[in-house]
C-alpha cells in the first residue's frame, strides 16, 4: 500500500438474475483495528494512530465507490487479548463492510451472499486516495449528512451505509484521531468521535469512533 494508493483484490460475484456485487477487500490489512458492539446495538471502532490513519484511506473511498463495490476489511487482532475492554464491554467483530447506498443498491442479504459465494472473478485493482486531505478537511454541511448512516451487524460482520458526504466526514474523523499516534496516554475518556447522533437513520444507532491502544504501553508510558 502505497501513500496514494491502496492495492485491493478485487471479486465480482453474480447473484440472482445477474446481479452482480464487486467486493474489494485491501491486500494489506491493518493490525491494530478492531470494531465491538454492545447488546443495545451500540458501536465503536477502535485503533490507534495508524489504525485510524489506514481506517481513514477506507472510509475515503467509500466516497468514491463505483455502481454495486462494497469494502471488505476483515480485522487480524485475536479478540482473547483485552481489546477495547479498557473502553467498553462487548462483543469483537470480525469485519466491517462498507457501502456507499448512492451507488449499491445492495441488501444485507445480498452482501452476506456475495462474501459466501465460492465461485467468483478474481483481478487486481488499486485506488488512488491522493485527494483525500483536501477532501476530508472540508466538513459536510448538517444537512446532508442528517438520516444518512445505517449500522447493522449480522454474526461477526458489522456492515456501515451512508452516503459519500458522510464517509468523507467520517474519513476527516479518522484523520483528527490519527494525529495522537500510537503511544499517547489518557485519563478515563480516550479520545473519540461522535457519528451516533443527527447522523443515524431511525433502524439505527450510529457508530464511535474510539482511540485505542495496547494497555501494556499505556503502563510503559
Amino acid at each position: 500500500m502505497t501513500p496514494n494508493k491502496i492495492d485491493f483484490i478485487k471479486r465480482t460475484v453474480v447473484l440472482h438474475g445477474g446481479y452482480e456485487v464487486i467486493i474489494l477487500t485491501p491486500k494489506l490489512l491493518c493490525e491494530t483495528i478492531s470494531a465491538m458492539g454492545t447488546n443495545t446495538d451500540y458501536y465503536v471502532t477502535l485503533a490507534n494512530g495508524s489504525g485510524y490513519s489506514y481506517l481513514a484511506k477506507m472510509f475515503f473511498i467509500g466516497t468514491i465507490l463505483k455502481k454495486n463495490e462494497i469494502i471488505y476489511l476483515p480485522f487480524l487482532f485475536n479478540s482473547k487479548e483485552p481489546y477495547g475492554q479498557n473502553c467498553y464491554q462487548g462483543r469483537h467483530f470480525s469485519s466491517i463492510v462498507l457501502f456507499n447506498y448512492c451507488t449499491a443498491q445492495i441488501s444485507v442479504k445480498d452482501i452476506l451472499t456475495a462474501l459466501k459465494t465460492k465461485n467468483y472473478q478474481t483481478s487486481n485493482v488499486n485506488i488512488s486516495v491522493k485527494n483525500m486531505m483536501n477532501y476530508s478537511d472540508n466538513w459536510v454541511d448538517y444537512w446532508k449528512t442528517t438520516r444518512r448512516l445505517t449500522i447493522k451487524q449480522h454474526s461477526e460482520i458489522l456492515i456501515i451505509s451512508t452516503n459519500g458526504d458522510l464517509f468523507g466526514n467520517m474519513a476527516g474523523a479518522c484523520l483528527e484521531l490519527a494525529e495522537y499516534g500510537d503511544d499517547i496516554q489518557y485519563n478515563k475518556y480516550p479520545p473519540h468521535k461522535h457519528f451516533d447522533w443527527s447522523e443515524n437513520t431511525s433502524n439505527s444507532l450510529g457508530i464511535t469512533l474510539c482511540y485505542w491502544q495496547d494497555e501494556e504501553k499505556i503502563t510503559e508510558n
